[in-house]
């Protein structure tokens, strides 16, 4: 897979946010020539990444101006597209439906229309699509149920992706990300909520401690996003642990993390989304991908750098 993407010029949309930052210093650690697009500053973690391997070239650009992504497109001439650029908070699509539906589904369609000189579309999608499951763990193939706002944007998006394949002829892969956590994700979501409240307060709430999440360290994430874009076949791969963790277990876990003793408290409210969200991952095992950093050791890791 390094040498792979050795010397490509790569381009990655949403390149500042959690996965697309951590993607971009992968990029730059395989030695790739990376075009970074995001309308957030560029952070400082990129200064560091990787030294005199990879080249950087960031641009601050919104994913709907057609003329500037375009430009950028002829003028670097990308060999592959990483589109990550999204409104990934499931509460501020719900908050501001027409902003998520201009990012997620308009923007979706702009980058598609300005990136047709590029060999391959890697699109990423979310779990969130299928919405309750009618049985686990959850494979490809499994009905799209999702009916929130997030998750409809998504799967207005990954319809975009697939009408360019079936009439257009263009050569798209669809990620649904399951549970991605790890160092600089936003503070909204489960992993890094519970870890600051540790901090924080020395004790750790949670709503409800039983369902049941596929929460995967983001440097696997990373290698699975790398192996997809490095087949070039296109089509549609899961990318989650195929394991399934309580969130209370999680808890658990962190406040014997952060050392001391941490209570930890059940409040027992009624559970918002899916019970249950566990990936099939045959399809991207079958690609060469393996897990290599266990879920305990990244969360450890996620635990020193919020720590520091």
């Amino acid at each position: 897979m390094t040498s792979f993407y050795r010397g490509k010029t790569v381009l990655v949309t949403g390149a500042a946010g959690f996965l697309g930052s951590h993607l971009v210093e992968r990029l730059l650690a395989v030695e790739a020539r990376v075009v970074a697009v995001d309308t957030e500053t560029a952070p400082e973690s990129w200064r560091a990444a990787a030294p005199g391997s990879g080249s950087l070239r960031f641009e601050s650009v919104d994913i709907n101006d057609d003329a500037r992504l375009g430009g950028l497109v002829r003028e670097e001439r990308p060999e592959l597209l990483f589109h990550l650029a999204a409104v990934a908070s499931p509460r501020a699509c719900a908050r501001d439906f027409a902003t998520a539906y201009r990012v997620n589904v308009q923007g979706t369609f702009n980058v598609l229309q300005v990136s047709e000189p590029v060999p391959h579309v890697v699109y990423l999608s979310s779990a969130a699509v299928y919405g309750t499951p009618t049985s686990l763990p959850i494979s490809e193939d499994h009905p799209r149920h999702g009916r929130d706002p997030y998750a409809i944007t998504k799967i207005m998006a990954e319809t975009l992706c697939e009408n360019y394949v079936a009439n257009y002829g263009r050569r798209c892969s669809i990620i649904r990300n399951f549970n991605a956590f790890g160092p600089r994700q936003r503070s909204e979501y489960v992993i890094p909520t519970i870890i600051q409240q540790a901090f924080a307060t020395g004790r750790i709430e949670i709503w409800n401690a039983a369902p049941v999440r596929d929460l995967m360290f983001v440097d696997n994430t990373e290698d699975a996003i790398l192996t997809i874009g490095s087949h070039p076949q296109g089509g549609i791969y899961n990318v989650g642990s195929g394991r399934g963790v309580r969130i209370g277990d999680v808890a658990q876990l962190i406040a014997t993390s952060v050392g001391g003793p941490v209570p930890v408290e059940d409040l027992r409210k009624e559970v918002t989304g899916s019970p249950a969200l566990v990936a099939d991952v045959s399809r991207l095992r079958n690609l060469g991908w393996t897990e290599k950093v266990p879920f305990e050791v990244g969360l450890s890791r996620t635990v020193e750098w919020y720590r520091k």
